[in-house]
């Protein structure tokens, strides 16, 4: 509904140096997405759902997102629905916009969290708020996850720069969490890779300065031991086209593990939460 994102995160496919500025009109992502969510309704009222595909919900902006929630409890319309934010827009936030939120049909929430690591994480332009911890900040969102009974969604990024511990410790940290906050939290996993206009250091240039792959192969060979592991757990994988070194096989094994027992719990609270 607002077109592109306004941060620029080095590792992102939709950063605002690839998709250009951030575009906002006036009220029109409102009243487009106000539209869309009308004639759902009005075609399947009591079997939809929807996710909106914003990079950041209406671009983050609170009377934007406070005026939507209005309408949609305004005119009755009553469809369970999903987003996404970042953690610092999320927690800018007012309660009372949270509780409108809910009020509206909001069931679920998905964070770009990408990493349990400070140092990663401080160099994240979406990283508004340096001064309290990654992890601290992701706790803190998901005390209001839990309060306004809102179910929660984190995208973790492997091949930042992070280690196996890093990676070991982020899942059962997260496994941690579902006990203490008694929420689910679905989980999804990526390597980070590399694509055509998305080029993190000078390592990756020739020296012509253009990127030094062509794309023209398939990200991961059908050979490869990876792609098992790729088409089981990974939302974006490749061997190709990588930023850091991948996690081994044997690393991999012992993370799959680790993932298949967080899933499980996931789907417990799932079952247990209605």
């Amino acid at each position: 509904m607002s077109r592109g994102c306004g941060y620029n995160c080095f590792f992102c496919s939709e950063k605002s140096t690839i998709n250009g500025k951030l575009r906002v009109e006036d009220d029109v992502p409102i009243q487009r997405l106000l539209e869309q969510f009308k004639i759902i309704h009005t075609k399947n009222k009591s079997e939809s759902s929807i996710f909106v595909e914003d990079s950041i919900f209406l671009a983050g902006i609170p009377h934007y997102i406070k005026s939507f929630a209005e309408a949609l409890v305004r005119e009755k319309i009553s469809i369970p629905y999903g987003v996404q934010f970042t953690l610092d827009t999320f927690l800018s936030l007012s309660k009372d916009i949270l509780s409108q939120l809910y009020r509206s049909g909001l069931k679920y929430i998905a964070f770009g969290v990408e990493t349990n690591t400070d140092a990663i994480a401080a160099q994240f332009s979406k990283n508004t708020n340096k001064k309290t911890p990654w992890v601290e900040r992701i706790e803190m969102v998901l005390s209001l996850c839990k309060r306004f009974n809102f179910k929660c969604g984190m995208f973790l990024i492997w091949g930042l720069g992070e280690t196996q511990d890093d990676r070991v410790t982020q899942l059962a940290k997260i496994i941690h969490w579902m006990d203490v906050f008694e929420i689910p939290i679905e989980v999804g996993l990526n390597i980070a890779t590399q694509h055509p206009l998305r080029v993190i250091s000078e390592t990756h240039l020739d020296t012509f300065g253009y990127t030094k792959y062509d794309f023209s192969n398939w990200g991961t060979p059908s050979e490869s031991e990876y792609l098992r592991f790729f088409t089981e757990l990974f939302g974006e994988a490749s061997t190709l086209y990588t930023f850091h070194q991948l996690p081994s096989i044997e690393e991999l094994e012992v993370l799959r593990v680790i993932y298949l027992e967080l899933k499980h719990r996931t789907q417990l609270l799932l079952n247990q939460n209605g």
